[in-house]
């Protein structure tokens, strides 16, 4: 569904569906915004803003957060230039409280609400409204698709789940919609993710965008991953390996270790907890528990840089993420 254009050049246009709820939860997320005093030295620099001149003095005050966070969008939706008075409320809350993560997350909408027809915003408005309330997994950024052109220039390692999902829609008009389904996917089916919350919202957006994705390469098969386990020099021992199956339970919440058949030789062993990973309930939540168990009983051996790639791999990663 493509919404209606987000504002014509001059008035105060609607914007889509939901855009208006998403803002308010993402405004009342840091505490200082529940602070009416706070919420007024908004409104005060917003108001020096040639952006949003004296839009302070249309403003009803409400010492209620929602109330009164919803009478600020109110006067800047009806505002003469709504896109420069949302802009003029980013630089204000940057300005007061710098480097809080709530901010990615308004200039991500900020983006969405900006963009044309090219993008169904309203679908993405109520996906970033489901996103914006988890924990974002270690390293986003893996889940990027690999065929994006001059992605490789940027610094994407560091990157938060917002500022990823920022530097796609801005890709839009450059890139069809594929990146975005592709990245969005490849989160969604992270362990990390799912474990947390459903996301209905997001489901719809890729059930009905799904042909847009790219394809994706073939995942590494078992031995390439037995070659990866068999890399580390916890793992030669017997006790090391019954080590990593504890680990692996614990991560996937089981009352026991991780379940595999024994094998008095190191590699049919591996071979065997690999195989276990592969036919377990939820084959990627198990192999997510592998990599991240070798991570806390390995964390310094070299060997963790292989396994963390082939398992990205298997999990529909970037291996440069």
């Amino acid at each position: 569904m493509h919404a209606t254009p987000f504002v014509p050049p001059a008035g105060g246009g609607p914007w889509p569906e939901g855009a208006e709820d998403l803002l308010v939860e993402i405004l009342l997320g840091p505490r200082r915004m529940l602070h009416l005093i706070f919420r007024q030295d908004v409104l005060m620099t917003m108001g020096t803003s040639a952006k949003a001149r004296d839009i302070h003095l249309d403003v009803r005050e409400d010492c209620t957060p929602p109330s009164h966070v919803r009478e600020i969008l109110r006067a800047i939706r009806t505002s003469r230039d709504p896109r420069a008075a949302l802009e003029a409320l980013a630089e204000a809350l940057e300005g007061l409280a710098p480097n809080d993560g709530a901010w990615d997350w308004l200039k991500l909408t900020r983006r969405v609400l900006n963009c044309g027809d090219e993008l169904p915003r309203s679908e993405l408005l109520a996906v970033i409204n489901e996103l914006h309330t988890i924990t974002a997994p270690a390293r986003p950024a893996r889940h990027l698709p690999q065929d994006i052109q001059g992605l490789w220039e940027r610094e994407t390692a560091e990157m938060t789940l917002p500022t990823v999902l920022d530097l796609l829609v801005n890709r839009i008009a450059e890139d069809p919609l594929g990146p975005l389904v592709a990245f969005l996917r490849a989160l969604g089916d992270n362990p990390e993710v799912t474990r947390q919350r459903p996301l209905p919202a997001l489901r719809r957006f890729l059930a009905a965008h799904a042909d847009r994705a790219p394809a994706t390469a073939a995942p590494p098969g078992n031995g390439e991953l037995v070659d990866a386990l068999m890399a580390f020099e916890l793992l030669r021992r017997a006790d090391g390996r019954y080590d990593l199956l504890y680990t692996m339970g614990a991560h996937l919440g089981l009352a026991h270790s991780f379940e595999a058949e024994e094998r008095p030789d190191r590699r049919t062993h591996l071979h065997q907890i690999v195989r276990a990973c592969r036919s377990f309930r939820d084959s990627r939540s198990a192999l997510w528990a592998l990599r991240t168990a070798m991570a806390e009983l390995a964390p310094d051996d070299g060997a963790l840089d292989t396994l963390d790639a082939v398992v990205g791999r298997a999990l529909g990663e970037r291996e440069d993420g």
